[in-house]
């Protein structure tokens, strides 16, 4: 079994499989974990294992025909995504299936901008937790869920991070949320927010919508544990369905 992520075992960057230390003047993996991009405008990134990815300056990743940026486990590492940025810097990443996804853990954490756009799947999927610290902007729009984690999600951001999705849920967490000093938008069709384990708002500002004529919607829903709303969290709700009789 996958022990314990440490570093990517390679990365495909456009297309080329890397196993060794690689790059030009725009992106650099250091053969480990760690991956520098610095006005770097191109195809898929793809790692196996533990993938730290630090962007500088503006960047752009593009796929018309799959993921973005996606981690996947390795023979010897599980998978595991860390992004971060700094204040004047920004990564865009356009993709037909799932922007930005890990098999793994995703951290997304500085004071950079992130704006993740899939066509056809989630604009961030982590399959294990999500955790966005910092002061960043975090921008995610999905056909499917704008985010969706298998986990628990953690939002401790001084920042804000936005969901988005025109055919399901805004954000969908399939453990427990946690949203502490952070602004939180969420809005899709079915649910602008879906939280399987319970919710936790602690002196945060959330908006959740959800519009859906055809069907139900709910603008904010939990199936287990409770919704927490403490410490002057001001939360608005709403939600637009079919007309029932």
């Amino acid at each position: 079994f996958p022990s314990a992520a440490m570093a990517a075992e390679w990365v495909n960057v456009g297309g080329t499989q890397h196993d060794a230390a690689a790059g030009d003047e725009t992106w650099s993996w250091d053969g480990a974990n760690d991956m520098q991009l610095n006005g770097y405008d191109g195809g898929p990134i793809e790692a196996a294992g533990r993938l730290d990815l630090t962007y500088e300056g503006d960047n752009t990743v593009t796929n018309d025909s799959g993921e973005g940026i996606s981690v996947v486990n390795g023979v010897n590492e599980n998978a595991e995504l860390n992004i971060t940025g700094g204040a004047s810097d920004s990564l865009t990443v356009d993709a037909t299936s799932d922007a930005i996804e890990s098999e793994g853990n995703i951290n997304i954490s500085g004071d950079g901008t992130i704006t993740s756009t899939a066509s056809l799947g989630d604009g961030i999927d982590a399959e294990g937790n999500l955790t966005i610290s910092g002061s960043g902007t975090v921008n995610a729009t999905g056909s499917s869920e704008g985010i969706e984690v298998g986990g628990n999600a953690t939002i401790d951001t001084s920042g804000s991070v936005t969901a988005s999705s025109d055919q399901s849920s805004g954000m969908q967490v399939d453990g427990a949320l946690s949203v502490a000093d952070s602004t939180l938008v969420a809005t899709g069709t079915c649910e602008g927010l879906y939280v399987y384990k319970g919710v936790t708002f602690d002196h945060a500002t959330v908006k959740v919508a959800a519009r859906n004529p055809g069907n139900e919607a709910f603008g904010l829903f939990t199936d287990e544990d409770d919704i927490v709303i403490r410490n002057g969290s001001g939360v608005e709700a709403f939600a637009e369905g079919a007309d029932r009789e």
